[in-house]
């Protein structure tokens, strides 16, 4: 009887030890896929490079603007193109 009764202490100490751990890791599984996405889809971003899209006009000072290439055709004046 006394056997019996270890075992269910047992059996009842290792479920509640279980539930304890669990809880403790709930919502953390795919944590960093998760933040990813966050991060891809947030506006305020800051390492997120935003690039002028194709023919935005360009000039040798804010080529960097076009993340492709500044296409100069004479005086300072391009577009943006991408290679």
């Amino acid at each position: 009887m006394k056997l019996m009764y270890a075992l269910i202490i047992a059996v009842l100490f290792l479920t509640a030890c279980q539930l304890v751990t669990t809880d403790g890791f709930r919502g953390k599984q795919n944590l960093l896929e998760r933040m990813a996405d966050r991060m891809r889809d947030s506006r305020n971003f800051k390492l997120a490079k935003r690039c002028k899209p194709v023919n935005y006009a360009c000039s040798p000072s804010d080529a960097e603007k076009c993340c492709g290439v500044c296409e100069y055709e004479g005086i300072g004046r391009g577009w943006c193109a991408y290679s």
